[in-house]
């Protein structure tokens, strides 16, 4: 759901005339209802913007890094430990 904001251009995608669930469904190959949306909406608010373009409201993911990261170009939020280098200890 939350990939389909990543998609969006200008402020953001509608809720209004399903734009937003019709954007989910295609990305996810399956239907996506609008009590799913609302439910992953509020569970997600804190990522999410409210905004508005030609008069209508419009939700787009709240910082920049959500984007990349949901689209494949932004690094992993937990890199785990490091398995390149060496680590040599002193006696």
């Amino acid at each position: 759901m939350l990939r389909a904001l990543a998609f969006a251009q200008g402020h953001g995608l509608p809720r209004a005339e399903r734009i937003w669930a019709t954007v989910a469904s295609a990305l996810h190959d399956e239907p996506v209802d609008a009590g799913l949306l609302e439910s992953v909406a509020q569970a997600a608010a804190p990522y999410i913007m409210l905004d508005a373009e030609d008069g209508q409201a419009v939700y787009r993911l709240a910082h920049r890094t959500f984007r990349d990261f949901l689209l494949g170009g932004g690094p992993r939020p937990w890199p785990g430990p490091r398995t390149t280098g060496s680590v040599s200890s002193r006696p």
